[in-house]
């Protein structure tokens, strides 16, 4: 999906311009779009998938023998089709994502109240930065004043585990610095 979001579906311009390329269509709702289509499309290709296989012959250009395991994440979908592949080859193991899993458990550590209250503080914070150019022109100096390496302060992102630390452990890294400025802005804004 290039990382666009399922809830562009209701976005009023993208409803906009489908009625313009059709103007009979109605676009299916996000949960729609989401749950039953995606369903059925993920199911048609892992059918497709199964049906190629099933057939030996698919193997021979580099062999079956030659496989020695298959990376995936946890889905349902994915899950039965490497138990049918390692079921018919043994040979192959199946080996988890440990990307996946370190979002998995980043994503249920942010669901502890103490965890989330943190990351939503560090959003504010965030927040305080990015909507303001000269308070973000400022810590972006102070940032390179002080050589502070890593980049500038970063919202939390569900699906990207590794926005938890970005989003966390920088506010440590450098809290004098984003005091001193937000002080400075108080005073200039008096």
């Amino acid at each position: 999906m290039c990382n666009i979001p399922f809830s562009i579906i209701e976005n009023p311009w993208f409803i906009d311009l489908i009625k313009t390329l059709q103007p009979g269509y109605d676009p299916p709702s996000r949960q729609v779009l989401n749950g039953t289509l995606l369903e059925s499309e993920t199911s048609r290709v892992n059918i497709c998938i199964m049906n190629e296989l099933s057939a030996d012959n698919n193997f021979t250009i580099v062999g079956a023998k030659k496989f020695v395991a298959i990376v995936s994440d946890n889905g349902s979908n994915v899950a039965a089709a490497c138990k049918i592949i390692t079921n018919n080859y043994p040979n192959i193991i199946n080996v988890r994502c440990i990307t996946h899993c370190v979002n998995l458990i980043s994503t249920s550590i942010v669901k502890i109240d103490e965890v989330k209250y943190i990351v939503r503080c560090a959003n504010i914070l965030t927040k305080y930065f990015k909507n303001s150019t000269l308070r973000s022109s400022w810590l972006n100096e102070t940032i390179k004043s002080k050589n502070i390496e890593g980049g500038g302060l970063k919202t939390y992102v569900e699906t990207r585990w590794m926005t938890v630390y970005e989003c966390t452990g920088k506010k440590m890294v450098y809290p004098t610095h984003i005091l001193h400025i937000s002080y400075i802005y108080q005073v200039l804004k008096m």
